[in-house]
């Protein structure tokens, strides 16, 4: 009787994998005043980040003692005022610093400093009232609430009296009308007897400590995105001749480059210098771009030679003749010559130009596609006329005979142009 074989038993039970670890695992067994020296390198919003990353980072970066950390940050940025009295560190960085809507969460394009609030639009018109609705809403009040609470100094500065935007006059703060009016007298009668006068003075002092530190928080936000946006047109400049230079030196001419083109514009417009690795990366997805551009080029330029080929004789024949040369000549519109084989065929043909040895291979064949063979006769003895040396584009047939017959209409408007200028 053979045995059985003996299998391992290891695959019966599956074994248990530990979590992958990253290069930051070991962040949290440093010594907490290396860690504090660490973070006051940061910024005040990739400081904010890193207390969201984790919740140890978060009770550690949030709590009072971490304070002094959250000023050696906002000590990096030039020209930030102190963080406001009613006003946590990591709050007053979330105001200036993010974009976090403070209502939905999603992204706050309308910041309010003198309620210290960053709103998404939809969520700005929801809680941020004008007079209108505030008379609406708490008729009895607006008294008290026009005087505490409006906002109407930092948001006149905010908008530039732009009367006409209907976020401009909104001045109050819905949340903070609720908390006044649970303060406040019934009536303001009652509100200037002398048992007021401490609620007097608080919302009183409250409202020039909000306007005071509202226009300098409106006014350094001004001056750094000023700033910012000027780094950024640096960067963008350099960037951009970087590229430019790179590309030449491969051979590439300056009109190739596609400019306005979306997708150079955004290989272009990123807000750090030029690498190796990125300019590797920018060449994979320019070098169709570049020959494409490269293509119209010679396109165009093919199209011009051609145009000049079509009216610069006529042109000369006018010069010499006068304008009673076109009662024999069958004019076609520049768009139809275009269209005829010999010319389209040079157009479509991938050289950079069309040359006049070129031109003077098609040009019986383009007369007589005009003509037709039967009017078209290679070689016919008209009377000597002495012509410019372009007259060789001209079919022999089409010799100008003085004629008083009418002048037909031209489809070309530049020549047109140029008969008018004749006949004056």
């Amino acid at each position: 009787m053979t045995e059985r074989p003996q299998f391992s038993k290891s695959w019966d039970k599956p074994q248990r994998r530990t979590a992958r670890r990253g290069r930051l695992q070991n962040i949290m067994n440093m010594p907490i005043d290396i860690f504090a020296t660490v973070c006051e390198h940061l910024s005040p919003r990739d400081l904010r980040t890193l207390s969201l990353t984790a919740r140890r980072l978060r009770e550690l970066l949030m709590s009072r003692d971490a304070s002094h950390i959250w000023r050696g940050c906002r000590a990096q940025i030039t020209g930030l005022p102190d963080c406001p009295p009613d006003l946590s560190e990591p709050q007053y960085a979330r105001l200036i610093f993010t974009t976090e809507c403070y209502g939905c969460g999603g992204r706050g394009v309308k910041v309010d400093y003198f309620n210290r609030v960053r709103y998404c639009i939809p969520c700005y018109e929801l809680h941020i009232l004008s007079a209108q609705q505030v008379d609406l809403k708490y008729p009895n009040a607006r008294w008290c609430i026009a005087k505490y609470i409006s906002n109407e100094d930092v948001t006149s500065a905010i908008f530039k009296g732009r009367i006409w935007c209907k976020l401009a006059r909104r001045y109050y703060h819905e949340p903070t009308i609720c908390q006044l009016l649970k303060e406040a007298p019934v009536s303001e009668s009652e509100e200037q007897s002398e048992s007021w006068t401490p609620f007097r003075e608080r919302w009183t002092a409250r409202r020039e400590m909000l306007t005071k530190t509202g226009l300098e928080m409106h006014h350094w936000a001004e001056t750094y995105a000023d700033n910012r946006r000027e780094e950024l047109q640096r960067i963008y400049k350099a960037r951009r001749e970087s590229i430019e230079q790179r590309l030449m030196e491969l051979g590439w001419d300056e009109n190739e480059i596609p400019f306005p083109n979306r997708q150079y514009e955004a290989m272009v417009k990123q807000p750090r210098p030029l690498t190796e690795q990125g300019w590797d990366r920018i060449l994979r997805k320019l070098t169709p771009i570049l020959e494409d551009q490269r293509r119209q080029n010679r396109l165009h330029q093919r199209r011009r030679s051609l145009r000049r080929f079509y009216s610069q004789p006529l042109e000369d024949a006018l010069h010499q003749q006068g304008p009673s040369f076109l009662s024999l000549t069958p004019f076609i519109g520049f768009e139809e010559f275009m269209k005829l084989p010999p010319v389209l065929n040079l157009l479509i043909e991938d050289t950079e130009d069309v040359t006049e040895k070129m031109w003077r291979n098609v040009v019986d064949d383009v007369w007589q596609n005009v003509l037709g063979p039967d009017l078209y006769c290679k070689d016919p003895k008209p009377e000597p006329v002495a012509l410019p040396p372009s007259y060789f584009m001209l079919p022999p047939i089409l010799s100008p005979i003085l004629s008083p017959s009418p002048i037909s209409p031209i489809d070309d408007p530049d020549l047109f142009n140029l008969c008018q200028s004749m006949t004056l």
